[in-house]
């Protein structure tokens, strides 16, 4: 049994809580709708399998040449990846540390207060790494199925733009609580996620313009 207001501790804490909220999400307190989450998520990843496979078969534009012109896709590709898991990260570290309404019982508790931050930094990299392997996963897989298994390493860079993603996130909250304060930081750092994920839908319509 881990001691009170360790790393462990903490951790597990934060652990049954996520769980609970997200198998109350997910079922609603019934084992049939927990059913059917799991059934339609399998059905999903799929269906992003498929539609994959569909793009990425009429697509000439990653051969694994390592030209300029697939460069230049990959690097697109990649920042518009990035404002994805940049907005989602605001979204959720401002969630994780105010939704609670529990940041005043922490800072004045005997606790460790980095210990606790440390744990809902890592989960919140967890939660946004595993949204983004749900989306990128299918592409790559399909990627590494039609182009060789070289493009498998593309999941150590969705790892590490997930961990960016999230300490940019970290610092701009930060720097917006040290100089407006907790009060209007988590109405601020909303509004300027919402900003970044309007210039990823923007960037896909681009993307899809010059595709075209």
């Amino acid at each position: 049994m881990s001691a009170p207001g360790s790393v462990r501790w903490f951790a597990s804490h934060e652990t049954r809580l996520a769980w609970r909220d997200w198998s109350w999400l997910m079922t609603r307190g019934g084992r049939r709708r927990g059913h059917a989450a799991a059934f339609g998520f399998l059905a999903f990843v799929l269906f992003l399998h498929g539609l994959a496979y569909v793009f990425l078969s009429r697509s000439t534009g990653l051969t694994g040449s390592g030209d300029a012109r697939e460069l230049v896709v990959i690097a697109c590709m990649l920042a518009l990846a990035f404002s994805a898991m940049l907005s989602q990260a605001m979204e959720s570290v401002t969630r994780a540390f105010y939704a609670r309404g529990d940041l005043e019982l922490i800072l004045t508790s005997p606790a460790a207060t980095a210990r606790l931050f440390a744990v809902r930094i890592c989960a919140i990299t967890a939660t946004i790494l595993s949204m983004s392997l749900v989306f990128a996963a299918p592409f790559i897989n399909m990627q590494a199925w039609l182009g060789g298994a070289r493009w498998l390493c593309a999941y150590a860079v969705v790892v590490a733009l997930s961990m960016l993603a999230v300490a940019v996130a970290i610092l701009i909250v930060g720097a917006l609580f040290a100089v407006i304060g907790a009060r209007r930081t988590r109405s601020i750092s909303q509004i300027v996620a919402a900003v970044i994920g309007a210039a990823f839908a923007i960037g896909l319509q681009f993307a899809a313009i010059v595709s075209f």
